[in-house]
Order: C-alpha cells, then structure tokens, then sequence
C-alpha cells in the first residue's frame, strides 16, 4: 500500500493528513499538511526485537537496549488473549526466573509455592521452547511482578513509535 513504508528497525511511517483551521483576514481557512507517524510493526516481540537491532539470532539481542525499547509497549498474549502494558523485563531467563504461585487443591491449599515461569506455562499452557533461555517480559506492577515469555507476546497494532531511529 502507497500510504505504509517500511523504514526498518521493526517501524513502519503510515502517511496521512493533518487538518486545522487557521483564523485569517477573510475568515477561518482550512489547512491541511501531509504528515507521517511512525508505529511499531504489530507481531511477535522476538520479530521485532530481532528487526529493531538489526540481528539475526535471538541469542544476539542486547537485552539492555531491548528492556528500554519495550518499556511502555503493549502486547497481546496468545494464551490467554489478554493486552498489557510492558514495565520492564525479568533479571533473569525464563527458565530460571522464580515467583510465588498459590497452591489451588491439595492440602497445601492457600499456600505459596516457588515455580519458575518457565514451569508454570509448562504445566498450564504449552512448552515454551523459543525463549527458554531469555528474560521474560514483566507486565506487572512495580512491586508485584507479572512474568510472560517472549514467545507467548506479540506487538499490538497502531501503537506510535517515539524513539529515536538509528539512520542504518
């Protein structure tokens, strides 16, 4: 489509049209100047993390760059068809970030137990496979933690991209 261009890193520039009235000496007249907004190409985080630093492995990604990239991104989950708001990432990878889960049956009912992210979206949903070895996304609050592997996130569409480009 004419109106979209690819300007890399994981953005898009969607061409469009701004309007206002302007007061003059004749009266109001309509101005209308041809604009472009940048957006983030909505998909898998990974996708985008890979396109934004210009990497072809996972494993290259600079995870530094990558948490002040994300922070305040909003992405849509493909288990649980839920939209959130990225506050950081965890310290550590999936498979070895711990939180506290409340046992639901058994006798230790009401009770906390410590689980991996990793374990839990094992045991709860499918096997993350991709991300084992990277950090998950916290879309939690700052002093109550929500961890979500990358490869269970993707990019909502329509959200405006505010950083800076770099020229590459």
């Amino acid at each position: 489509d004419i109106n979209y261009i690819d300007v890399g890193e994981g953005v898009i520039g969607i061409r469009g049209f701004h309007s206002s009235f302007r007061p003059t000496h004749g009266g109001l007249s309509l101005n209308i100047d041809v604009s472009t907004t940048m957006i983030l190409k909505p998909g898998p985080v990974i996708e985008f993390l890979l396109a934004n630093q210009n990497v072809e492995l996972p494993r290259l990604i600079d995870w530094n760059k990558a948490r002040k990239m994300l922070k305040n991104m909003r992405v849509k989950t493909s288990h649980s068809n839920m939209e959130f708001k990225i506050i950081g990432l965890s310290e550590k990878p999936c498979n070895q970030q711990l939180f506290s889960m409340k046992i639901k049956d058994g006798e230790r009912k009401g009770q906390t137990k410590e689980i991996t992210v990793y374990e839990y979206f094992k045991q709860t949903y499918t096997e993350p496979t991709s991300s084992v070895y990277f950090p998950c996304l916290d879309v939690g609050k700052p002093n109550r933690p929500n961890y979500l592997p990358l490869e269970f996130c993707d990019l909502v569409s329509l959200q405006r991209y505010t950083k800076a480009l770099s020229g590459r």
